[in-house]
């Protein structure tokens, strides 16, 4: 499996604040399939392949491909300066006794049009910073901590908030962040996973310890063999498009913590031999809008 070149172009327009017509144009894949009028639905694309197309009944898995959503209920267009944010949650098994202990989290570099709480118009607002490809897997005690369900046991993480959360507007123009409960609700429900529940008298920590033979246990999926969380920012006017990575595992290993710079030279090593069987896709638009829940079957 060859790894895929990062889109530059987007990072750029995001950071650099070049104008453009529509986030969804911007993106090779998401062009293509507006250009086309394909309807709403769940499509893929491989490196193998020139564009987009609708996901199979049986679909053969490659860790460099990349999914693109058309909305099918909802919005379906934005209009000028309109922006918005969906959040997409994947969860994977696999025929293997692999487990998640940690998430893909990711959301690529934008700019929106909010400035310290103010909407100031499009591309003119704060610009905000993504993880790394080594430091987008995150351990489920951080992600779960940052994410509780009752704000009295939430430890905010400061990569999550930096690097995953940002500042967006709504509809009616008025900034708010994507983990402000009092906007978006218990932030477990919008953004947790199913069946990952904290381990008593776990501490969050912004950077996680190097395992030791005495280290307390961690919070672990007991289904899941890969689970993502990914942020997607969509602007208009234009249609919205949404676009996230294929499904990975997120088992963390003891090199990976150690030299943390191959972390994700590792995920890769694990996915020629992890046997995905199905994934479990749950696109929500925040704050408290539509959830649109997908399935991806996987060949065996």
């Amino acid at each position: 499996m060859t790894r895929s070149r990062p889109n530059f172009i987007i990072a750029a327009i995001a950071i650099l604040g070049i104008p453009s017509a529509s986030l969804a144009q911007t993106d090779e894949g998401c062009a293509q399939l507006t250009s086309a009028s394909a309807p709403p639905g769940l499509y893929v694309k491989a490196p193998s392949n020139e564009k987009p197309i609708p996901v199979t009944a049986r679909q053969r898995y490659d860790i460099d491909a990349r999914f693109y959503f058309l909305p099918t209920i909802g919005p379906r267009t934005l209009s000028e300066n309109q922006e918005a944010v969906y959040h997409v949650r994947s969860q994977t098994t696999a025929a293997s006794n692999l487990r998640s202990d940690e998430a893909l989290v990711y959301r690529p570099p934008v700019r929106t049009s909010c400035r310290a709480g103010q909407f100031v118009g499009s591309f003119l607002g704060d610009g905000f910073e993504s993880f790394d490809r080594n430091s987008r897997y995150v351990s489920l005690g951080r992600y779960f901590d940052h994410h509780a369900e009752n704000e009295a046991e939430r430890r905010p993480d400061h990569g999550l908030g930096t690097y995953f959360h940002f500042e967006i507007s709504d509809v009616n123009s008025k900034c708010f962040r994507t983990d402000d409960a009092r906007v978006v609700g218990p932030l477990h429900g919008a953004y947790g996973f199913s069946d990952v529940t904290p381990v008593t008298g776990l501490i969050a920590r912004n950077v996680d310890p190097v395992p030791s033979a005495t280290a307390a246990p961690k919070a672990q999926s007991r289904r899941y063999a890969g689970l993502s969380s990914e942020l997607v920012y969509v602007r208009g006017p234009g249609p919205a498009c949404l676009s996230f990575n294929a499904p990975r595992p997120t088992v963390s290993s003891l090199r990976g913590q150690v030299f943390n710079w191959w972390r994700d030279d590792y995920a890769i090593e694990q996915a020629h031999s992890w046997r995905p069987v199905q994934t479990d896709i749950v696109i929500y638009r925040v704050p408290k809008g539509e959830r649109m829940p997908l399935t991806i079957l996987w060949q065996n």
